[in-house]
């Protein structure tokens, strides 16, 4: 049923959301484990707002086949960054340059953003400060934006710049936020307390 929908999706059928609240009618709700709950306790609210598919890992969302398609996948945080490649064609990407670690990541972009500046290439930054590309320049949310929004902003910058570099911060890793992306160049800082007590 996966290869269903990644054709729905690739000719603009249904849309991905991971936000129960964001479904609209005929929308493929990704049900995410969540830190504090899980996202199959949301099933009813996007079945009610319209969802045709759901996809989770968890076998709880099977008692919901009668109502809407459920696709249950063993990792569903790889299955939502290849949804996300589909719904906003990030298969091309331009070189993708990731920072992670505690310090360092913001002043270590500004400087690669510099460096690609001055040998005339254009640049897309996914970071703390902003996301930012050929003059436009959004706040940023997060260091390290959610799946699907990555995928779109990288969407948005495909075709229109060189190089991508990116604050990946480590709890986006572990949330697996960066699914979909194969990375040209990973940079590692550091590591301090400020994560090992997340880390372990």
């Amino acid at each position: 049923m996966l290869e269903v929908l990644f054709d729905e999706i690739k000719k603009g059928k249904c849309k991905v959301k991971t936000h129960s609240k964001d479904v609209q009618d005929q929308d493929v709700f990704v049900a995410l484990p969540g830190v504090k709950r899980r996202g199959v306790e949301f099933i009813p609210e996007a079945i009610k707002k319209g969802a045709k598919y759901v996809v989770s890992s968890d076998e709880e969302a099977l008692k919901y086949k009668d109502q809407v398609k459920v696709i249950l996948c063993k990792d569903v945080f790889y299955v939502l960054g290849q949804l996300a490649k589909f719904q906003y064609n990030t298969f091309d990407l331009p070189y993708m340059i990731g920072i992670t670690g505690t310090n360092g990541k913001t002043t270590i972009s500004y400087l690669l953003e510099y460096f690609f500046k001055k040998a005339k290439l254009s640049v897309g930054v996914i970071g703390t400060i902003s996301y930012r590309w050929n003059g436009i320049e959004k706040d940023a949310d997060l260091t390290t934006p959610g799946c699907l929004e990555i995928h779109k902003l990288l969407s948005d910058m495909k075709n229109k710049v060189d190089v991508v570099i990116m604050e990946v911060s480590s709890h986006a890793l572990d949330q697996r936020r960066v699914e979909g992306i194969n990375f040209d160049m990973v940079i590692f800082s550091n590591l301090t307390q400020d994560h090992l007590d997340y880390h372990k």
